[in-house]
């Protein structure tokens, strides 16, 4: 019953209808091989799709990326961890700790205080380099204050980062559809990649923008566009969740006379402290009904 448990495939006529193996990427084979050499067309562009193209890259025999919206993102700069970091990492769980609980994110990674406008154009852009070139989310959270707050200051380190797709993507026309126009970095969640813009650099991995040639449906051998037809032996589809409420939904749940937990909510989510609805099985109502005038953390201590 997890918030992201309930896969949505798009609305795109005819998805029932292909005949090879097509999986959402929350319900990946148990078997890679099952895409390794093969030809493989991908749905989504987003956080998942960004982690799933930078690692099939490496088997399948040709990879065709529909994208209808590019995500910002940016190097995690992911390494093994040596035993020698590892004991010194220990150590300081205390300064770790205290860094998490003094950050407004709950990572290692404090704001700088300065504003993007507060130093000259050549320090912000050694500062942004810097940021680059570390692991993690230092590029985001550790960034001058007001790229989250100042439009104008969100620009230039969007464009900053613009820059660097530019740079990884030998195919100016590629790189100029990866890059977002609708929204400045980290408005959106930002997914960090290890090696996901050099996908493109490869001969057998194909960008179709489906803003300019649509999907028009699938059929039993692949994918019709406006433009082109093509032929797959997989078709993955990374195309998010029905998130929060689409478990609940996914479940015939009932309650008193019949009513169902979906007509109770379709104006939206109603509950007693986020666990328990009127009239529907709550598992513990007897507890609540004992405890109803103890403390909500006491409540959840005893229904335990």
């Amino acid at each position: 019953m997890g918030i992201l448990n309930q896969p949505t495939l798009p609305n795109i006529p005819g998805v029932n209808d292909f005949k090879g193996a097509g999986f959402h990427t929350s319900r990946w084979p148990a078997d890679d091989s099952a895409i390794n050499g093969k030809r493989v067309g991908i749905i989504g562009t987003g956080a998942t799709a960004i982690q799933t193209i930078q690692e099939i890259k490496k088997t399948v025999g040709s990879l065709t990326v529909f994208q209808r919206t590019p995500n910002w993102t940016a190097p995690l700069r992911n390494t093994k961890i040596t035993p020698e970091e590892m004991e010194d990492i220990r150590k300081n769980y205390p300064s770790i700790f205290k860094n998490c609980l003094e950050s407004y994110s709950g990572f290692i990674h404090k704001a700088d205080k300065r504003s993007v406008f507060e130093v000259t154009p050549e320090e912000r852009e050694a500062r942004w380099e810097q940021l680059y070139s570390q692991a993690g989310f230092s590029k985001w959270i550790a960034n001058f204050y007001d790229i989250n707050t100042d439009r104008a200051a969100n620009e230039l380190f969007s464009q900053f980062i613009a820059n660097k797709i530019r740079e990884r993507v030998n195919d100016p026309a590629v790189a100029e559809k990866l890059i977002p126009k609708n929204h400045g970095f980290g408005t959106r969640r930002v997914p960090l990649e290890g090696g996901y813009y050099e996908a493109y650099n490869q001969p057998n991995v194909k960008l179709v923008d489906i803003n300019e040639n649509p999907i028009e449906r699938i059929h039993e051998k692949g994918i019709k566009t406006k433009d082109e037809d093509f032929e797959f032996d997989v078709i993955i589809y990374a195309t998010g969740f029905d998130a929060v409420t689409g478990s609940f939904a996914n479940v015939d749940i009932r309650g008193i006379d019949g009513k169902k937990l979906t007509d109770e909510w379709a104006d939206g989510i109603q509950t007693f402290l986020g666990l328990t609805n009127h009239g529907f099985p709550n598992m513990f109502s007897e507890c609540l009904n004992t405890w109803i005038h103890r403390s909500t953390s006491d409540l959840l201590i005893l229904c335990q």
